[in-house]
């Protein structure tokens, strides 16, 4: 009996032994969970996380208008009031929910003597990784959540764009992230898509303000503002809300290199954790 039992017993090692062999040395150090399919070199791999995060991420244009108090007299029509960059959450048939900052949904710079600036809606526009617009939006919108302490803010949109965003469970030190949106570089208005690799540096802490903000090393410049910072897994660690600079005596901003701010995955959870209609993100 125990004679039998050695050669099946070597023939199973034999098949566990090799199939364990392959999946490693061929496909498991440059898959992701959250594509179809495995690929055998990185930069396949690194191409389908950018693809994946750009169908993810939109431009956000703030429309506004502005009028005299006194007369009510419209003085300027319809014009770009703030961009920023946005992130598709969820699609259905009905709606879309775009994450972004709320400095970028809520814009609040004064406006000189009589006059006073009303905000209509959003222009939400979409390129893919050739810069090509792929999809305008300027229909009917509304922001369903905003929270200035997190600046956070949550945009409604009545169309499907038919993608989702995974929101993570956690952050941690050293961890490889992506940043994709439309920042300003030289005089150019955050039209064009920029790509940034970087790592995540700090947790600030858990009380207080500080509970809400998580450093970023990488590069982010106006525009990125509201960004979705992504892991190497295609899900959300965070978002872009605050830079590190100076200005210089032409007035240009120059952003600090490795310090980008801005709330991490746990701030993300409590954000959406405090809206009951919001709640069902987290289980995307």
């Amino acid at each position: 009996m125990r004679l039998k039992l050695v050669p099946a017993f070597i023939f199973m090692s034999f098949i566990l032994l090799g199939c364990n062999s392959c999946v490693e040395t061929k496909y498991r150090p440059y898959s992701f969970d959250r594509y179809k399919g495995y690929y055998t070199k990185p930069e396949q791999a690194e191409k389908s996380l950018v693809e994946y995060i750009t169908q993810r991420t939109v431009r956000v244009i703030v429309l506004c208008k502005v009028y005299n108090k006194d007369t009510g007299v419209l003085i300027k029509d319809t014009y770009e009031a703030g961009w920023g960059t946005g992130t598709i959450l969820y699609s259905s048939k009905e709606f879309s929910l775009i994450q972004t900052a709320n400095h970028v949904a809520v814009v609040k710079d004064a406006l000189n003597g009589n006059l006073k600036r009303v905000c209509s809606g959003f222009y939400i526009e979409r390129r893919n990784q050739d810069d090509k617009i792929i999809h305008v939006f300027k229909g009917n919108t509304k922001i369903v959540a905003k929270d200035p302490l997190s600046d956070l803010a949550v945009i409604k949109v009545f169309y499907n764009f038919n993608v989702s965003s995974r929101i993570a469970q956690d952050t941690y030190l050293g961890q490889s992230i992506r940043i994709i949106g439309f920042p300003s570089l030289r005089g150019i208005k955050a039209k064009r898509l920029s790509y940034e690799k970087g790592y995540v540096a700090t947790r600030l802490g858990d009380a207080g303000w500080l509970k809400h903000q998580t450093r970023f090393g990488t590069a982010a410049y106006f525009g990125n503002s509201g960004g979705a910072v992504w892991n190497q897994q295609g899900e959300i660690v965070g978002t872009v809300t605050n830079l590190v600079g100076f200005s210089t005596l032409l007035g240009d901003y120059i952003p600090q290199q490795n310090c980008v701010y801005g709330p991490g995955a746990r701030a993300l959870q409590n954000f959406y954790n405090s809206y009951k209609d919001l709640k069902f993100l987290l289980k995307i």
